[in-house]
């Protein structure tokens, strides 16, 4: 019951009035990636941990260091998607990239990096690598965020473009896409 208010009140929250005409809206699609991203870090989890316990155990060799270097890199993961989920409710606008976005947001990280929550999920997934001392899920690290770059970020960035046209080009000529 409480998880289902919250639910509509995060809904309610980011519906807001979108920038296009209703007549336009009803002709643009929301791009069709090849996979959802968590569900792409979540496989680089799994999949590394999977192959470190029953396939090619590695080490990194360096057992405290890794942990609080890996620890600081989590939190700093955390931090940056936080901070990144922040601005978008202060702009009132979605981050799942399966709905249509109400604003462009330009505020907190979005001020540095144009993808804060994939930045983000990216040094979460190495801080826990390295700090669990699972060399497989930092090498696994790679092949994820290439099917986020090519398989998300490039087709959501061309869908943007569509959708705030020169106001998002001005921005991508501002803001790094990644740092």
């Amino acid at each position: 019951m409480i998880f289902r208010r919250k639910r509509r009140r995060l809904y309610t929250e980011f519906s807001s009035a979108h920038p296009l005409e209703d007549d336009d809206i009803g002709e643009l699609k929301l791009p069709k990636f090849v996979a959802q991203p968590p569900a792409v870090f979540l496989v680089a989890v799994l999949g590394g941990a999977t192959v470190e316990q029953f396939v090619w155990p590695l080490s990194f060799g360096v057992r405290w260091v890794g942990v609080g270097l890996g620890f600081l890199i989590f939190v700093g993961g955390v931090s940056l998607s936080m901070m990144a989920m922040q601005a978008f409710r202060k702009a009132a606008s979605s981050p799942d990239p399966n709905h249509m976005p109400s604003v462009l947001v330009e505020t907190g990280p979005f001020k540095r990096t144009r993808n804060p929550l994939y930045l983000g999920t990216l040094l979460m997934l190495l801080g826990l690598g390295l700090g669990a001392n699972l060399p497989w899920v930092v090498i696994a690290s790679v092949p994820a965020m290439l099917v986020i770059h090519f398989g998300v970020v490039v087709r959501e960035e061309a869908y943007l473009e569509d959708i705030f046209g020169e106001r998002y080009r001005d921005y991508r000529q501002r803001v790094r896409r990644w740092v």
